[in-house]
């Protein structure tokens, strides 16, 4: 075989093998304690989530973080979702109950970027009391790049992961960690 046939299989290998270590349907969420602190030393109160769609591919060139408090606003978003999944039905969600958030990590020119919400945490005040109204909520989200010395797919990708959890008063914030992944 020729080396460049080589190299195309070799990528399509890694790259198969990029895209199948995350499925959805069976992430088990992990919930961090403060990125600042060392693990175990501090506890912060949690608030589960439920994974509406994650994936390489949606209309977002930008990086992007949105609180989706309306289903206006959620039918719009959800347009750019399905540039990129068109077969992603729209799902149901009860706005007086519910929040949606959704995190884009914008265009990226090769495969192997992905983005995924590691937590929802609330926030304390400063006397360490969990507190669901005035300080609000901070969602903790980890977007992986190709380390630099990997094979990656020539390819336009825009990776998103929409997640919902209960609706909660006060601030949603956000807090980014970006990691180089391995081959």
């Amino acid at each position: 075989m020729n080396a460049r046939l080589l190299y195309v299989l070799a990528t399509a290998i890694g790259m198969r093998a990029w895209n199948y270590d995350f499925d959805p349907g069976t992430q088990s969420v992990q919930h961090d304690t403060n990125d600042d602190s060392d693990p175990g030393t501090q506890s912060v109160p949690t608030i589960p989530f439920e994974v509406l769609h994650s994936g390489r591919n949606s209309g977002f060139t930008r990086n992007s973080e949105f609180v989706i408090q309306d289903s206006d606003e959620f039918t719009r978003r959800w347009k750019g979702v399905q540039q990129g999944a068109p077969d992603a039905a729209l799902p149901t969600v009860d706005f007086e109950k519910i929040i949606v958030v959704l995190v884009a990590m914008g265009t990226r020119n090769t495969d192997g970027h992905s983005v995924r919400v590691d937590s929802v945490t609330m926030d304390s005040a400063t006397t360490g009391a969990p507190v669901k109204s005035s300080s609000g909520t901070t969602v903790h989200y980890t977007v992986t790049s190709p380390g630099a010395r990997c094979m990656s797919m020539q390819m336009l990708t825009s990776p998103i992961e929409v997640i919902s959890f209960e609706r909660v008063t006060g601030v949603v914030k956000f807090r980014k960690r970006s990691v180089s992944g391995g081959c």
